[in-house]
């Protein structure tokens, strides 16, 4: 893939929001910021997309390190996205994400978990986030040695506050840029399935990610031209502003909206979270995860479970939960019996450090399958709540 002689090569790491899902290539903002400076008539712009729908940061970086020689990149934009801390998904030879299940986490969690695009102050929500971050203040490292400067585009429905404070708490050396809320909302997304940027918003994308990158490179800059592009460039350390008080403050406003107090499946209505536990039935297969909205008063956890399909030989079947805390997890093992009553209720204790969310962890030992219908099980989830 040799270069061009007075071509730059620009390339962009990140998911779905720069791969321009619901979009074709060349409207994607990549693609833009090369016909913005072929408009200009000031530079020749090669752009190159390592992004895919599914990815998390550390897959964005792994694949930044993977492909760094071959591309011999002059500049490269980080473009991370507010769900850029889910789980792997399987990665096919094709390099298409496969359709069976998220089966690895990077992060470390005991289970795998699809935080979608949710956030919430949780200490599990902070872990994953800070981990991210670290990876890109490293890869910038990488990047830097070898005399290429990067920027990070954080593109997508982003909480500002937030991007602020995980910026200064990595010590990000790029200069980067936020996208203001009012350019993420539904107006400037294509309509479902897709809810994506639509062609208008990957063009002002592209003039915003320019703003950050035209210094870096030399160019001169571009005009607005209207667009709500002309955004701030951000640097670390710049501000004098508070962004973790901010940022706490901001994600405990969204942490009581999504979540609620306890979990019972059946009973959902759209604001209950949970990953890899049924919402109808409750069921899970090798591990899930709950979240709760945090009681100011409660002490205790109240975990319910029941045997998924009695006289299965999986059971006595030991279950690991873990709540992160910011000072030390809680981690309890259980004994769901082989006999007895179906249902056999959990007591567990909290942390007192939590934020304004409980994360809930189940690892099961083993899983079963159903003979007549071949669904993994290990238990059923019945309520889990708090006390005081």
């Amino acid at each position: 893939m040799a270069k061009i002689p007075g071509v730059t090569r620009v390339v962009f790491v990140g998911d779905s929001w720069t791969f321009g899902l619901g979009v074709g290539e060349d409207e994607a903002f990549p693609r833009q910021l090369e016909a913005l400076r072929r408009d200009q008539g000031s530079e020749s712009v090669e752009a190159w997309t390592l992004a895919l729908p599914g990815y998390n940061l550390l897959n964005e970086i792994a694949a930044l390190d993977t492909f760094a020689d071959l591309l011999d990149p002059d500049a490269v934009v980080f473009c991370p996205s507010v769900n850029d801390i889910n789980s792997s998904q399987v990665v096919l030879p094709n390099g298409l994400l496969g359709h069976a299940g998220q089966l690895v986490d990077d992060f470390g969690s005991p289970v795998v978990l699809e935080l979608r695009s949710r956030v919430f102050d949780s200490e599990l929500f902070h872990r994953r986030w800070r981990q991210a971050t670290n990876a890109l203040a490293r890869a910038e490292g990488r990047l830097e040695a070898r005399g290429v400067p990067t920027v990070v585009f954080f593109t997508g429905p982003w909480i500002p506050s937030l991007a602020h404070r995980l910026a200064e708490e990595a010590e990000l050396r790029s200069p980067y840029v936020v996208t203001p809320p009012e350019l993420a909302g539904p107006s400037w997304l294509n309509p479902p399935p897709w809810r994506h940027p639509n062609p208008e918003a990957h063009r002002v994308y592209a003039r915003m990610i320019d703003r950050a990158l035209a210094p870096q490179l030399g160019w001169p800059g571009l005009d607005d031209a209207g667009t709500g592009a002309d955004v701030p460039v951000h640097r670390v350390g710049e501000s004098a502003r508070d962004w973790l008080t901010e940022s706490r403050q901001a994600l405990r406003q969204q942490t009581e909206s999504p979540l609620s107090r306890d979990f019972e499946p059946g009973r959902w209505t759209g604001a209950q979270f949970v990953s890899g536990v049924d919402l109808r039935s409750g069921r899970m297969a090798g591990g899930g995860a709950v979240f709760l909205h945090r009681e100011p008063t409660s002490r205790l956890l109240l975990l319910e479970l029941r045997r998924a399909v009695d006289g299965s030989s999986i059971y006595p079947l030991g279950v690991t939960v873990t709540i992160p805390s910011p000072i030390a997890d809680v981690v309890q093992r259980l004994e769901v019996a082989a006999d007895g009553p179906s249902l056999q209720r959990f007591e567990l204790e909290l942390p007192t450090d939590l934020g304004a969310a409980i994360d809930i962890l189940l690892k099961a030992d083993r899983v079963g399958v159903e003979p007549n219908g071949f669904v993994p099980f290990s238990v059923k989830v019945v309520r889990v709540s708090q006390a005081p």
